[in-house]
């Protein structure tokens, strides 16, 4: 009698699986893929047929993994970094990985990550990396003005590949000289603010809050609170490290907001880029952590 073989698990499917599990539902997998949730469906379903079992189980908030599907979940994100670091090392030259990687980044994240750059340029010296602080990172990706994009978003951005940075803190400051105390002055962003901010300012600011400036990058959004124009939102990583900014409510409930690593979902990635994807990745998600904990 003849053994019947079973069916090989491809890593397309678990790409698919990969993307519900981190998204958090078919229909953002869908849009982080550029496909539709019906193929998404369909394609974990496929995985579910092959490895015999559910991986996923409806409930009220969407969906929980089974124990199998935890455990796939795990071999998936392995393979996806292996992937990763293949791609990175199949154009080698005689000295190491080469090319030119453009890099947007928020201006509302002003010198956040420049020492990771900096350290993945050491890294691979015959990359070169061209950095731009813009307003909306998951725009100059979506157009091909940058290869990747560090970004806020509530959500996975429509339409690009996305990787959760993680989520970083942040706080209302006031110049030290000045009473740390609630202010009806605050010095706000233009029209170029990040969404994620604006969201933050219209729920936590005081109704009757009185904007007295408004800047667009983060180095004049602190000098502005420096020079006493005001209080205002800023980025507790950054703040944290400056003797002249104070916690306005330093026992405040805190309030985070999410970072991520983009790239356009129709371009492959040559070595250079492949590389400063994983190499970011992993820096930016260990400094977050990193400063989550201290912060607890």
């Amino acid at each position: 009698m003849q053994k019947r073989t079973r069916a090989a698990i491809k890593w397309d499917d678990l790409r698919y699986f990969l993307a519900v599990a981190k998204t958090g539902s078919y229909l953002a997998a869908g849009r982080a893929l550029g496909v539709d949730r019906t193929t998404v469906s369909r394609r974990v379903g496929v995985l579910e047929r092959t490895m015999g079992c559910a991986l996923l189980v409806p409930n009220d908030h969407g969906f929980h993994l089974t124990a199998t599907g935890r455990s796939v979940l795990a071999v998936a994100a392995r393979m996806e970094e292996v992937t990763g670091v293949l791609a990175a090392i199949r154009q080698p030259t005689h000295g190491g990985i080469a090319g030119t990687v453009r890099l947007a980044v928020s201006a509302s994240l002003g010198d956040a990550f420049i020492e990771d750059i900096v350290a993945f340029r050491q890294r691979h010296p015959l990359v070169i990396m061209e950095v731009n602080q813009v307003s909306d990172p998951m725009i100059a990706v979506s157009e091909h003005r940058a290869d990747f994009g560090i970004g806020v978003s509530h959500e996975a951005p429509h339409r690009l590949n996305s990787m959760l940075l993680g989520t970083a803190e942040i706080a209302v400051y006031s110049a030290s000289n000045n009473e740390p105390r609630a202010s009806d002055i605050w010095v706000g962003w233009s029209e170029d603010i990040p969404k994620a901010f604006a969201d933050w300012m219209i729920e936590y600011a005081p109704l009757d809050a009185h904007v007295s400036t408004k800047v667009n990058s983060w180095d004049a959004l602190k000098r502005a609170v420096l020079s006493g124009g005001g209080v205002a939102p800023l980025w507790c990583m950054l703040a944290d490290r400056e003797p002249e900014l104070v916690r306005v409510f330093p026992h405040a409930e805190k309030h985070y907001l999410a970072l991520w690593l983009t790239s356009h979902r129709s371009t492959e990635r040559n070595a250079a880029q492949q590389a400063a994807w994983m190499f970011l990745a992993q820096r930016i998600r260990s400094k977050l952590a990193g400063a989550d904990c201290l912060g607890e």
